[in-house]
Order: structure tokens, then sequence, then C-alpha cells
């Protein structure tokens, strides 16, 4: 797995405060692109990337966090073949304190894609100020 964390482009967050689930107080939206292009090979091609969204939370103000990756555009010069996000997760990491994306991107035939962009919303409890 690649972590791509220092490519993103243009990332975003926004805070909302909330009442929510589990006794979620805040709500967590990050958006944002990774410019760069891979796939394109003759042979079909599956990798792992990875990267971290958001604020820095404890254990305890983590609740739960949902992902929706697509591709910015896709490209490819045969009648055959495919480019797509396949998988997508979101989820906290202990070591790093943030979210981690996992993307599993595919490609076939000469296909590939223009980079991905990305939606991750995150639910915390963090203490009131």
């Amino acid at each position: 797995m690649q972590d791509v964390t220092n490519q993103l482009a243009n990332a975003q967050v926004i805070e909302i405060w909330v009442t929510g689930p589990d006794g979620a107080n805040r709500m967590f939206v990050c958006s944002g692109f990774w410019p760069y292009g891979w796939g394109g090979g003759t042979v079909q091609t599956k990798e792992t990337f990875t990267f971290h969204v958001g604020p820095s939370l404890g254990r305890r103000e983590f609740i739960r966090a949902c992902c929706a990756a697509g591709p910015t555009g896709v490209f490819g010069n045969s009648a055959q073949g495919s480019a797509q996000v396949s998988s997508s997760d979101a989820d906290w990491d202990d070591e790093d304190g943030r979210v981690q994306v996992t993307l599993e991107l595919q490609s076939s035939g000469s296909w590939g894609i223009y980079g991905f962009h990305y939606n991750v919303t995150i639910l915390a409890e963090k203490a009131r100020l």
C-alpha cells in the first residue's frame, strides 16, 4: 500500500456542530483530490492507496467515518478496457490519530485514471470548549 497523503491537492475540511448518534457532537466533511495519472499499462493492474484526512482524534473521540471516491477522469486508447476505483473504506488509524482512507484502484487494457476525488464524513465526540 502506498500512502499518498502528501500528494493530495485542494484538501478541505468543514467542521459542523451536530447532535448525532452515539454522543456525536461534531461532523467533519473532508474533500479534495489526488492529481496523479495511474494505470495505462497493457495488463490488468490493481493497486491499493491510503491517505489520512481530518483532524487528529483520540480513540474515545472517533465514532465512525464513511467515504466515497471516484476517478477525476479516465484515459485509454482501445475499445476494450476499464479503469475505476473498485473499493473505498475510511476508519480511524490508531498510529496516526486521524482517519485513514483506503482505496483500491483497478485498470485493464491500456486504460487508466487521471487521479481521484474523495469525500469523507467523520462523526466525533469532542469536548466542548
